[in-house]
């Protein structure tokens, strides 16, 4: 096996990062560090567990994920994550908003799965935000809801 040499300070710079953390103010993060820090913000939002109206661009009201009761949370609150694994009436509403408003082709059964984080990760390149194929605020808040006449945007703020 071979190593590569490299200079003392790098590999300071480096050691020192690695066990404290840190981050030179010259190093800016990349594309994999902020994916990592948005699901580390995401992380310690609740699971959602149910759905909610919200007001939409078109007037109509759309139904979304939400958390729902506990004492440690906002109750309602949009600040909530679906992944791999979840399973429920909450996932299948996601599905099927997937399938009506991005054309995915799901089958709406409720659990969360390979096929619905390939189909969120798709989804989430469409709308222009970090494709980890979980399901958080920042996805709920840039995509398009199912409503009875198609598919609108939530109001901002809602």
């Amino acid at each position: 096996m071979k190593f590569r040499a490299i200079s003392i300070p790098v590999a300071v710079l480096a050691m020192t990062s690695v066990l404290t953390g840190a981050v030179p103010s010259a190093i800016t993060p990349g594309p994999l560090e902020q994916i990592v820090s948005i699901q580390e913000a995401e992380a310690a939002s609740p699971p959602c567990n149910g759905f909610r109206e919200r007001p939409t661009d078109s007037g109509q009201r759309a139904p979304i994920l939400v958390y729902v009761g506990g004492p440690h949370f906002a109750n309602g609150s949009a600040d909530c994550i679906v992944k791999f694994g979840d399973v429920g009436a909450f996932v299948a509403a996601l599905q099927t908003n997937l399938n009506v408003c991005y054309r995915q082709n799901l089958r709406a059964d409720g659990i969360y799965g390979t096929q619905t984080r390939s189909a969120v990760a798709r989804v989430q390149r469409i709308i222009g935000v970090p494709a980890d194929g979980v399901w958080g605020r920042r996805s709920t808040v840039a995509s398009k809801w199912r409503v009875a006449s198609g598919c609108a945007f939530l109001v901002p703020g809602f």
